[in-house]
């Protein structure tokens, strides 16, 4: 593959998803694209895959003070995002990216 093909097939991919950002109670915070049509379980599924060594009830929740559950459901991310008023995290020159915060259920 050449690399003028490499970058527009990256370019392809990265416009075509939803950046979300996962952070932990901690403060680590990760980044990763899901495709657009892709559903409030498929975030939970990539996060847990992530964790697959920690064996609490992985949750996340909108807000960082771990008041409002994001459900684990076959809701679509943008359809979500735009009922619940979801804000972007990054300004305006950058890339739209979201953010949600992550409990592993052995701290709250």
């Amino acid at each position: 593959m050449k690399k003028e093909e490499y970058n527009k097939l990256l370019k392809s991919y990265i416009d075509s998803s939803i950046k979300i950002c996962i952070e932990k109670e901690c403060g680590y915070r990760f980044i990763f694209t899901l495709h657009n049509e892709c559903k409030l379980l498929d975030i939970y599924n990539y996060v847990i895959k992530q964790y697959s060594h920690i064996t609490e009830i992985i949750l996340l929740y909108k807000d960082n003070k771990y008041k409002n559950i994001v459900p684990c459901n076959e809701i679509k991310i943008n359809d979500y995002i735009k009922n619940e008023k979801i804000r972007p995290i990054t300004p305006i020159n950058l890339p739209i990216v979201y953010k949600f915060y992550l409990n592993t259920c052995n701290k709250k």
